[in-house]
């Protein structure tokens, strides 16, 4: 409690009294908006690392400086204040809570996630990205634009661009064309999962205003699964240790959890959920009760009688969340930015990661606080507080009490009379027992008319999703071939100004050959790519026939998906659970790496189907999806799950190669390869090594320039006057010794030599001192000179 009173109060704005602590208001993420009559928008995203929970100090321009306060939960304003009760610092950032722990984060524009963009449709997007992460690269994709005739704006590393280098920039130019609600997110290794994401909103240039309120930079909800540690450590985990968590709710070795269907949900231990990132960390206290750590909330404030827009985007990693609002049904308005005609109202719907949905809102109950719930599919998991894997956030009603209080527990009844409707199961329905439905995305129907594409002739491709190899959970496939990062951005001349698309389609076909690149398990890694023609109808026939089964959430880039045909697999009738393979395929091999029909569905042509850019491949089922030929370029089809993609569930579709456009002037460039040249490298280094052999005899010896020459007679005459002062040193005290020796014998003051008559001690020491004395300077004087 003292947690949430803290950070309610005290996360801060840009300047705050010392003398109150209740002075602190809480900032929300800002927006960047673009002006309907623009026809180009200018924007400008910064990316970096931050730590969550920190107060980073500003200057007066508010310009934010590494030096920064951590906001600990038992400290209060008062550590932020001197004695006198002036401020420690003069302006602070508003601290990121994310689920009140702190950790590092990408930041976008200082925040995360990064500012919502909302644009009108038709608008071009200038939009510069300026990389400020230290030793990373990044890109941004954006996630439902097609890029139409714009492939190098796709944003995708080392496949549409090569990625920007830290401390460089590079600035998107793209149009605008898909309405709806959508997203951009980096496109390199695992920068999604630790917040380098926002929402992109292309609005039509007109709305419906008066039938509901549309409200993005309000009412746009992201989605996200969040964890205690960095997305690179959890991705190394689950590669080198194969699921061993220390400190993890099973002790150990983590066994993956399950949905209602019995597949599996959750690939690494759940932690924390997220809206617009900020949530909640759930734990059992000493008591052995489940608590949270009272971190802030996002609060989505409706008017009374109103129908509302909501924006649900699904940014996860890895769990798909069930979505709900307490005490309220919805419509179901669009997906993926494809309108569909409304449908009776439903009390959830499962997000997966990339999906989009638009949902309308009516605020008819009381005027209160209502929970906004997003669960995971999980039914037994046996971690802590396996209840409370969710991501939370507040409904509030404007004209509600003004005093901050949370909203009551109110489950939701779902009996067998009146079940409760779910949308979007990635299994065909729930157990009877749990009292829910299911009801199918492609169940709907969609608001425009327009056939799915269809030709005499119709590219059929089958791609299989699944874990191949001895070591199964490493190995994420389609089609048995994890996919291998190109050695170069395709079109792109790496050497000279010139490049032969002929030599570089006769690479890419050649550098993923089963006989070559494949092991004996049968398991390949090359760069997979898929040859298109323009214009003709492709359809692909995704299944995910693999033992080890678990819905694949999938998205292409550049096209958007009609959605013909859906299988399951055969449930188990008493518990729900899988209870096999689909009957519709089988495998064309001993591994199942690639399938092919059994008893192949009805494809039905003569009627609307839903359209999407990303599509839910059941587990143990198959997806059939068409989409027209018609957007020459290099575009990704991969799992969205982040570890899968990560580990080669992807590919490229390589459409239409003939009518690609060259890459815009000046288009970065990445080389692949570097070699230094042997030969001339050996006669580097045998010149180099003569040079220093001559550096190392006396410089006397060298014959050297006149300019130089005097120099050279310097350290000459340093040498020999250095020689000559040691000799006279060990003279000199051979000398002494001989002398008080002889006078110590023959107890004299003197004696008599033959070269010298008068011989003492005093005598001799007084000229060698002497002479030692000129040498000394004389050798000073020298260095100093050479020095000048």
């Amino acid at each position: 409690m003292l947690f949430l009173i803290f950070l309610t109060n005290l996360i801060t704005s840009y300047g705050f009294d010392c003398k109150s602590e209740n002075s602190f208001q809480q900032v929300e993420a800002s927006t960047l908006y673009c002006s309907q009559s623009e026809t180009v928008c200018h924007l400008e995203l910064t990316v970096e690392i931050l730590q969550s929970m920190v107060f980073y100090e500003t200057n007066l321009k508010g310009q934010r400086s590494p030096r920064g306060h951590m906001a600990f939960p038992e400290e209060s304003t008062s550590h932020l204040c001197r004695a006198d009760g002036q401020k420690l610092f003069q302006n602070f950032s508003a601290p990121v809570t994310v689920d009140g722990i702190s950790r590092m984060y990408y930041a976008i524009n200082g925040q995360m996630p990064g500012p919502t963009i909302i644009a009108y449709e038709g608008q071009i997007l200038n939009v510069k990205v300026n990389n400020l992460i230290k030793g990373e690269p990044v890109t941004i994709h954006w996630h439902g634009m097609h890029q139409r005739g714009n492939n190098w704006m796709d944003g995708v590393g080392h496949v549409t661009q090569c990625p920007i280098q830290p401390g460089a920039s590079f600035t998107y130019t793209f149009t605008a064309s898909e309405v709806g609600t959508h997203w951009y997110h980096s496109h390199v290794a695992s920068q999604r999962t630790d917040g380098l994401y926002g929402g992109l909103i292309v609005r039509e240039r007109e709305d419906c205003k008066d039938v509901y309120v549309d409200k993005p930079e309000e009412h746009t909800l992201i989605l996200q699964d969040w964890y205690q540690e960095w997305s690179v450590d959890t991705f190394m985990r689950i590669h080198t240790t194969v699921g061993y968590y220390p400190d993890g709710p099973q002790g150990g070795r983590y066994n993956n959890t399950h949905g209602p269907d019995g597949t599996d949900v959750g690939g690494y231990p759940f932690w924390s959920g997220l809206i617009n990132g900020k949530g909640r960390h759930y734990y059992k206290n000493t008591d052995g009760r489940c608590v949270s750590n009272g971190a802030p909330l996002r609060t989505f404030t409706v008017e009374k009688g109103k129908l509302h827009r909501f924006r649900v985007v699904g940014a996860q990693s890895n769990y798909a969340f069930k979505f709900s609002i307490q005490g309220h049904k919805f419509q179901i308005y669009a997906s993926d930015g494809f309108r569909l005609k409304l449908s009776d109202p439903v009390d959830y719907l499962i997000v997966h990661s990339g999906e989009r949905y638009d949902i309308l809102v009516r605020a008819d109950k009381p005027s209160w606080s209502y929970w906004i719930r997003a669960e995971t599919l999980e039914v037994d998991s046996i971690a802590p507080c396996p209840h409370l894997h969710r991501a939370d956030a507040i409904l509030k009603y404007a004209t509600a009490p003004a005093e901050e209080r949370e909203p009551i527990e109110m489950e939701r009844t779902c009996t067998s009379s009146t079940p409760c409707v779910v949308v979007n199961c990635p299994f065909k329905d729930y157990p009877s027992h749990m009292n829910m439905t299911c009801k199918g995305i492609h169940e709907f129907e969609p608001l425009l008319s327009d056939l799915p594409p269809d030709s005499e002739e119709v590219n059929n491709i089958f791609l299989n999703f699944g874990f191949h190899g001895q070591r199964r959970i490493l190995r994420s496939t389609i089609n048995g071939i994890s996919f291998k990062p190109p050695p170069h951005v395709r079109g792109i001349p790496q050497n000279g100004d010139s490049y032969s698309k002929e030599e570089e389609s006769i690479y890419y076909a050649s550098s993923c050959n089963r006989g070559t690149n494949c092991d004996e398990d049968g398991f390949c890694f090359c760069t997979h790519m898929i040859n298109i023609t323009y214009g003709s109808t492709v359809q692909l026939i995704m299944s995910n026939v693999d033992p080890d089964t678990i819905a694949h959430p999938t998205h292409i880039h550049g096209h958007g998906l009609d959605i013909v045909a859906v299988g399951y697999p055969p449930y188990n009738p008493s518990t729900g659970k899988v209870a096999g393979q689909t009957p519709d395929m089988k495998c064309l091999d001993q591994t199942c790496s690639r399938t092919t029909w059994t008893n192949p569905p009805e494809i039905k042509l003569d009627r609307p189907a839903v359209k999407k850019d990303t599509v839910i491949i059941p587990a143990a089922g198959y997806v059939v999806v068409r989409f027209k030929a018609d957007n020459p370029g290099v575009w990704l089809l991969h799992c969205h799950i982040e570890p899968h993609h990560l580990e080669g569930m992807a590919l490229v579709i390589n459409e239409a190669a003939d009518r690609q456009e060259p890459p815009p002037k000046d288009f970065p460039k990445c080389h692949s390869k570097f070699q230094v040249d042997i030969e001339a490298f050996k006669r580097r280094h045998e010149a180099i090594t003569k040079e220093h052999s001559k550096n190392k005899e006396c410089p006397c010896k060298q014959t050297q320039s006149y300019s130089s020459a005097v120099f050279t007679w310097i350290k000459c005459a340093r040498f020999i006057i250095g020689i000559i002062l040691a000799s006279i040193l060990a003279l000199n005290a051979a000398v002494t010794w001989a002398v008080y020796h002889l006078t110590v014998k023959h107890q004299k003051r003197s004696i008599q030599l033959k070269y010298c008559t008068c011989c003492s001690l005093r005598l001799f020491r007084a000229v060698s001192g002497t002479i030692l004395f000129l040498m000394s300077f004389s050798l000073i004087f020298l260095c100093a000179l050479s020095m000048t």
